[in-house]
């Protein structure tokens, strides 16, 4: 696919409190997604927003991973703000990278910004999971 070309992509959006949703996180995540696809020559199709918990199963996440897992589409790549919108826990985010790379999806963190093409991108990405795996345990207690 030549640089020109532009790639249609879907926006997955998260929240986890009812104060986030008050406090405009939803706008300004679906904002700072549409930009980088504005500003990467991405052709967004949909942005998926979801108000669950990030202990709580996400259902407009599953279907979101359906969406990207279908090739009827021409959809292979999820955009988000970042990664810990989609994954809290290292178990969750190997089964969704593995899925991904098995279909050949691709994921895009706006924040983050890993290559997961590359070992430094894993190892990267890896680090920021189990950190965040860890806040999630913390605030648990």
């Amino acid at each position: 696919m030549s640089d020109n070309k532009t790639k249609l992509v879907l926006g997955y959006s998260r929240v986890s409190t009812l104060n986030q949703i008050s406090n405009s996180s939803l706008s300004n995540q679906e904002k700072a997604i549409r930009d980088y696809c504005r500003t990467h020559n991405l052709e967004l199709s949909t942005i998926h927003f979801d108000t669950a918990s990030g202990t709580n199963q996400n259902e407009n996440l599953s279907k979101v991973l359906k969406c990207l897992y279908s090739k009827s589409n021409n959809i292979d790549t999820l955009v988000v703000t970042s990664f810990d919108r989609v994954f809290r826990s290292v178990s969750n985010m190997s089964q969704i990278l593995v899925d991904f790379k098995k279909r050949g999806c691709k994921i895009i963190s706006i924040k983050e910004n890993f290559d997961l093409e590359s070992p430094i991108g894993e190892l990267m990405l890896n680090l920021f999971s189990s950190i965040s795996q860890f806040e999630l345990e913390l605030i648990k207690d």
